[in-house]
């Protein structure tokens, strides 16, 4: 009886989970969900995202402010000129970020080309600083969220395949 009790329940829970399983299932679409939620009240059309998210990107690129280790969303969107609010929509809506891993994001992929062309011989702190981090720590928690290692392991992978 308990077998059967077992295989029942479970037969019920995988049966409701394929069920209620949708193409809107998940944690990327849940999140998308969660922003257009947020977002319900403004008044920001697809096309202005799209624009702005151009934008955000050029000046981003063009200036490097993501280097600055004191960078604001404030100070960003006085820069492009842009409502703090909607600077934000954009990043949450259109990156799928906040600002702190849109910026890390950005320093990260600078400090790995940093890693990766290191003919100076650059310490992995002084890389950090050149990378906009004021902090080992949040330095290297953001490295492995976004590269999957520690700065020293990406390092020294790099080193083992530029070799070979």
């Amino acid at each position: 009886l308990l077998i059967i009790f077992i295989f029942y329940f479970v037969n019920k829970v995988i049966i409701k989970m394929l069920n209620n399983a949708t193409k809107n299932s998940g944690i990327i679409t849940e999140i998308e969900q969660q922003n257009k939620d947020k977002y319900k009240g403004s008044n920001l059309t697809e096309r202005q995202l799209e624009n702005y998210k151009t934008q955000l990107t050029n000046y981003i690129e063009i200036h490097q402010s993501y280097l600055e280790n004191n960078i604001t969303l404030n100070q960003l969107a006085e820069a492009l000129q842009v409502n703090p609010k909607v600077l934000s929509q954009v990043i949450n809506s259109g990156f799928s970020y906040s600002f702190f891993d849109f910026i890390n994001k950005y320093r990260i992929d600078h400090a790995a080309h940093l890693l990766n062309a290191n003919d100076k011989n650059l310490t992995i702190q002084e890389i950090m600083y050149d990378s906009g981090f004021s902090s080992k720590s949040s330095f290297n928690t953001a490295f492995k969220k976004f590269k999957d290692l520690t700065p020293t392991a990406f390092k020294k992978t790099n080193k083992k395949g530029s070799t070979s």
